[in-house]
C-alpha cells in the first residue's frame, strides 16, 4: 500500500514519456513524405495525433506533446531553436483550437450522436485545423526570409490544406476511439458478437496486401492497383458489420499503407509521384476515410434507434419499470422451461385491489402517480437481483430466484407484505392506505405457454380477494389452471371453426297457447323459439350450456347472434315456408349483442333483404341483461320496436325488484322464469308468485309465457290462472327447423 503513490507517479511519467516519443516519431516519419527540394511535408501525420491526444487527455498531454514536437524538430530534423519552437507551438495551438471547438459541440463522445458529431469533426479537421496552422506559420516564412517567398507560401498552403487535413481526418478518430469500451456506456455500440467476422475481415485484408505486392504495376486502372479497388467494399463491410471503433482504426492503417505503397514505389508502383498524382491519391484516401466513417456512424445511429425501440417495447412508459413483454423475455432468457418439480425461479404477484377507490375523483394523474410511487417503493425495498415488472394497471410482478443462500422467495414476499402495510400513497397533501393481494407461484413454463405462471398467479390473487384474504401471500406450487386454460383454448377454436364452417345448427321449440280467449295477443299461427346447437365431429349436437359461457368469455356472442338471425331469416324466406302459417319467430339475444349499437340497423337490413314481415319477429332479452344496463336495454327495445318487431323479457322474476324494472321496460311479452313454474304443484308460494306476475301482465296488456312446463298438472294450473302460452318439454321438445311444420300440422 505504501508504494501505491510511487507506482502511480511512475505510471503517469511513463505515459507522458510515451506520448513524447510517439509524437516525435510520427512527425519524423512525416518528413519522408515531401517533394524533392522542399522541406515541408505534404502528409502531416502529427496533426491527427495531436488533435486525438488533446481531445482524449486534455491539458495533461500539452507538456509531453510540446517536448516531443520540439525534440523532433530540433534534434531529428535539425531546425534552428527558434523555428523548432515556433512549429511546435503552432501545431499545439492549432490542435488545441480544433479541440476546443469539438468539446463545445460534443462534450461527451464522438459517437454520442454519430452523424452530427462526425460532421462537426470534419469542420475541425478540414477547416479549422489547416487554416489556423497556415495563418500561424505564414509569419515564420516571412521571418526566415526565404528566397522564393511566393513558392514557399504556395507549397505551405498546399501541404497544410491536404496533408494536415488528411492527418487529422484519418488518425484523430482512431486515437480518440482506440481502446475505449464504448459498449459500457452505449450498449448499442457493442459488436462483441462479430468476433468471427472480424477475423474474416482481417484475413481478407491480409490477402489483399499479398495480392497488391504480387500483382505489381502491370495491373493498374486509373492510377490504382486492381487490388486497391477492393478497398471500397472492404471498408463498407467493416463499417456495416464491425463497428465504428474497428472501422476508424482500419481506415487509418489502410489509408497509410496505400499512400506509402504508391509514394515509395512498393509493389511496382512509381516512386516518383507528380503533384497531380499525389493530389489524386490524397483525394482517394480522404474518400475512403469519409466513406468508412460516415457509413459506420450511420449504422451506429441505426443501432441506437433500434435499441431505443427495443427499450420502449420492453419498458413501461409510466413507471419506467420493465413491462409484461420484458417479463416474458426474461423468463425465456433464464431458461425457465423446466419440469414442474424444479422451482428454480418463483413469480411474485402484487395487485393493488383498492386503487380504483383511491383515485376516484382525482383523474388520470393520480392513477399514474400511484403506479409510480408503488413501483419506486418496490424497487427501494427489494434487492438489486430481484426483477420487478409492471404487468398492467396496479398489478406488479417479481421474478425471484430460489437460491440456497439468501432469503427464500416466500420470505421476500412476506417482507414486502409487512412493508406495504406501512406504505402511504401521497397525492396533493392527502395520504391513502393501500390494500393489496399477493400470490407466489413457480415460474415454470412450457414452450408456447410462458403466460401460464402469470395467469396462475393472477387466478390465485383473484381467489384470495374474493375470499377476503387481503394482506397475506397465497402460495400454490401446482398450477391447477393450466388444464382449464387448455379447455378454454379448445373451445375458442371450436367456436371460431363453427362460425367459419357453419357448424351451428338451429332448432326450434314450439310455444303453444293454453288460454283460448287470449290468443289474440299474438298473430294466429305457429309461435316458436329458435334455439342454437353446435354440431360435434361425430354429427351429434352440443347443448348450448357447453359453449355459450365460453363464447361470452371470448366476446363472441355478437357474432353468434348475428349468425342465428341471418340463418333464421334465410329459413323463413325459403320456398318451403308459408309465412301465413308463422305466427311469431322468437330469437334470443345476449347482453353483448344488446349493447351493440349497430345491431338494430343490421336487423333492419336483413329484414328488408329477406322480405320478412317485421311483426312476425320477436327478440328475447333476459331480465338479468336488462337490469345490468337499464339504459342500454330501453334504447334497444325502443329501436327494435320502431322496426316493427316485438320484444320478450325472458326469465322474469329471477331478479331483484323485477316489477320495478318491468315498469321501465316497454316490452310486449313476459316469459315467467321456470324456477317458479316447475315447482308449482308442490309450492303454493310459487303459485302465488306466478299468479301475481300474470295479474301485473294483464294490467300492462302483456302476453305471458310460462317456461319449463313439464307435466299435465303444471299445464292445468297455468291454464286455470289464465297464462297465455306454455313452453316446455311437455308441450313440445326442440326439433330441427325442417321438422317444425310437421309438428304444427300434427297439433292442428
Amino acid at each position: 500500500m505504501k508504494y501505491d503513490g510511487l507506482m502511480n507517479l511512475i505510471k503517469k511519467i511513463s505515459i507522458q514519456v510515451l506520448i513524447s516519443v510517439a509524437i516525435a516519431f510520427v512527425v519524423w516519419i512525416s518528413q519522408f513524405y515531401r517533394f524533392p527540394q522542399n522541406e515541408v511535408p505534404f502528409l502531416t501525420l502529427g496533426s491527427g495525433v495531436v488533435l486525438g491526444l488533446l481531445y482524449r487527455m486534455g491539458s495533461k498531454a500539452l507538456i509531453s506533446l510540446f517536448i516531443g514536437l520540439f525534440a523532433c524538430h530540433f534534434l531529428l530534423i535539425e531546425y534552428t531553436f527558434f523555428i523548432s519552437f515556433w512549429l511546435s507551438a503552432s501545431m499545439l495551438a492549432t490542435g488545441w483550437l480544433a479541440c476546443l471547438y469539438l468539446r463545445k459541440v460534443f462534450s461527451n463522445n464522438i459517437i454520442d450522436r454519430p452523424i452530427h458529431n462526425y460532421l462537426h469533426f470534419y469542420i475541425a479537421a478540414i477547416l479549422i485545423s489547416p487554416i489556423s496552422n497556415v495563418l500561424l506559420d505564414l509569419p515564420l516564412i516571412w521571418i526566415v526570409n526565404r528566397l522564393d517567398l511566393v513558392e514557399d507560401i504556395r507549397q505551405l498552403i498546399f501541404s497544410y490544406t491536404f496533408g494536415e487535413a488528411l492527418g487529422s481526418l484519418v488518425f484523430a478518430p482512431a486515437i480518440i476511439l482506440f481502446g475505449r469500451k464504448l459498449h459500457v456506456e452505449y450498449p448499442y455500440a457493442d459488436y462483441s458478437d462479430f468476433k468471427k467476422e472480424t477475423i474474416a475481415w482481417l484475413s481478407a485484408a491480409a490477402l489483399l496486401v499479398l495480392l497488391t505486392l504480387s500483382m505489381g504495376r502491370q495491373f493498374m486502372f486509373a492510377g490504382l492497383l486492381d487490388a486497391e479497388l477492393l478497398l471500397f467494399p472492404m471498408i463498407v463491410w467493416s463499417a456495416l458489420r464491425l463497428g465504428v471503433v474497428f472501422t476508424n482504426i482500419a481506415v487509418a492503417i489502410v489509408c497509410y499503407i496505400v499512400f506509402t505503397f504508391h509514394f515509395f514505389g512498393i509493389a511496382g508502383t512509381s516512386g516518383e509521384m507528380t503533384i497531380p498524382e499525389i493530389l489524386g491519391m490524397l483525394l482517394l484516401i480522404i474518400t475512403l476515410a469519409v466513406l468508412g466513417q460516415l457509413v459506420a456512424a450511420s449504422m451506429l445511429e441505426r443501432r441506437k434507434k433500434e435499441q431505443l425501440l427495443e427499450e420502449a417495447a420492453h419498458q413501461d412508459p409510466i413507471t419506467g419499470l420493465p413491462n409484461i413483454r420484458c417479463l416474458r423475455k426474461s423468463m425465456e432468457d433464464l431458461s425457465l422451461v423446466s419440469s414442474e418439480s424444479e422451482h428454480k425461479y418463483m413469480l411474485g404477484y402484487i395487485s393493488i385491489c383498492n386503487y380504483q377507490t383511491l383515485i376516484q375523483g382525482y383523474g388520470v394523474d393520480a392513477r399514474y402517480a400511484l403506479y409510480c410511487q408503488v413501483g419506486s417503493f418496490l424497487q427501494l425495498e427489494t434487492k438489486p437481483d430481484v426483477e420487478i415488472f409492471r404487468v398492467s394497471g396496479a398489478v406488479f410482478a417479481l421474478l425471484l430466484e430460489n437460491k440456497q443462500q439468501g432469503q427464500p422467495p416466500l420470505k421476500v414476499m412476506n417482507s414486502l407484505v409487512e412493508k406495504l402495510k406501512n406504505f402511504r400513497f401521497i397525492w396533493k397533501e392527502c395520504s391513502f392506505h393501500i390494500n393489496a393481494v399477493f400470490s407466489l407461484v413457480p415460474a415454470n413454463a412450457i414452450p408456447g405457454e410462458l403466460h401460464g405462471p402469470l395467469e396462475h398467479a393472477s387466478a390465485l390473487a383473484d381467489t384470495a380477494y374474493n375470499q377476503g384474504n387481503i394482506g397475506s401471500v397465497v402460495f400454490n406450487g401446482k398450477d391447477n389452471h393450466r388444464k382449464q386454460r387448455k379447455v378454454r383454448a379448445d373451445w375458442l377454436g371450436k367456436i371460431n371453426e363453427a362460425l367459419a364452417e357453419d357448424l351451428f345448427v338451429l332448432v326450434a321449440q314450439p310455444i303453444v297457447p293454453i288460454s283460448k280467449d287470449k290468443t289474440s295477443d299474438i298473430q294466429a299461427g305457429l309461435y316458436f323459439e329458435v334455439l342454437l346447437r353446435m354440431q360435434r365431429s361425430d354429427g351429434t349436437l352440443e347443448s348450448p350450456e357447453e359453449f355459450i359461457l365460453h363464447a361470452e368469455n371470448f366476446n363472441l356472442m355478437p357474432n353468434i347472434d348475428r349468425w342465428v338471425i341471418k340463418h333464421a331469416f334465410e329459413w323463413l324466406s325459403s320456398k318451403d315456408i308459408d309465412m301465413q302459417e308463422i305466427g311469431v319467430c322468437s330469437i334470443n339475444l345476449s347482453g353483448q349483442s344488446v349493447a351493440d349499437p349497430e345491431l338494430c340497423s343490421n336487423i333492419e337490413q336483413l329484414i328488408h333483404e329477406y322480405q320478412i314481415p317485421a311483426e312476425k319477429i320477436c327478440f328475447e332479452i333476459t331480465e338479468t341483461i336488462a337490469i345490468a344496463n337499464m339504459y342500454t336495454a330501453i334504447t334497444f327495445v325502443t329501436q327494435i320496436q320502431k322496426i316493427g318487431c316485438s320484444v320478450a323479457l325472458d326469465d322474469f322474476g329471477s331478479g331483484v325488484s323485477s316489477f320495478d324494472y318491468l315498469k321501465k321496460l316497454p316490452v310486449n311479452i313476459l316469459k315467467i322464469d321456470g324456477s317458479f313454474i316447475h315447482s308449482m304443484p308442490q309450492s303454493k308460494t310459487d303459485c302465488a308468485i306466478v299468479d301475481a306476475i300474470w295479474r301485473v301482465a294483464q294490467t300492462m296488456n302483456l302476453t305471458t309465457v310460462a317456461e319449463y312446463v313439464e307435466s299435465e298438472e303444471i299445464l292445468q294450473l297455468l291454464s286455470k290462472m289464465g297464462i297465455t302460452y306454455a313452453q316446455g318439454y311437455y308441450t313440445g321438445k326442440p326439433v330441427k327447423l325442417n321438422e317444425l311444420l310437421l309438428f304444427a300440422n300434427k297439433e292442428k
